[in-house]
């Protein structure tokens, strides 16, 4: 609690009479709960775990689609300035940036577990074309899609290959 020296002030009902020469010290309670209810506005102002688990399942139900932050803020029934706001304090980037991250790492498991081109993994992840891929990729992992693919691609059996051509239709 904070403590403030203030001056009484003088009463009127008693005129001529002399005024204690001494100030009492006053205590201000409003200040310490002031302060105490910014920091749990501060805290209160973070995603819950169920919010980003909603988020990213919407991410991956519409990974093809363009994703904006207005569509995100609406999923959770927010405004898009204050989602944005918290949405930053919560997982630490911009709400474009977190999707395009999700973007990258579930086109880099596809590249993994599939044969099929960039170019169709670019347009399932929602990339507009595979340039656009490139430059996020490398951005994203210091290494061009196809560097990297060679790199981390595991070999695959025969019997697991002949499934994977079957689920993709050759």
């Amino acid at each position: 609690m904070h403590t403030l020296q203030l001056r009484r002030p003088l009463r009127p009902d008693i005129v001529g009479a002399p005024q204690p020469a001494c100030h009492a010290p006053l205590n201000i309670i409003d200040i310490s709960f002031q302060e105490e209810g910014e920091h749990t506005r501060a805290a209160s102002a973070m995603l819950a775990l169920w919010q980003i688990k909603r988020l990213d399942m919407y991410i991956a139900d519409h990974m093809a689609l363009r994703i904006r932050t207005l569509d995100l803020a609406a999923a959770l029934n927010l405004s898009v300035s204050h989602f944005s706001r918290i949405f930053k304090q919560t997982i630490g980037m911009s709400p474009r940036n977190y999707v395009l991250a999700k973007r990258v790492a579930a086109a880099s498991r596809t590249m993994l577990q599939s044969g099929l081109h960039l170019t169709e993994i670019a347009y399932m992840h929602g990339f507009c074309d595979q340039s656009h891929f490139n430059r996020a990729f490398h951005a994203a992992n210091g290494l061009s899609p196809q560097e990297w693919r060679k790199l981390n691609k595991q070999p695959v059996s025969k019997e697991c290959a002949a499934v994977l051509a079957r689920m993709m239709g050759r």
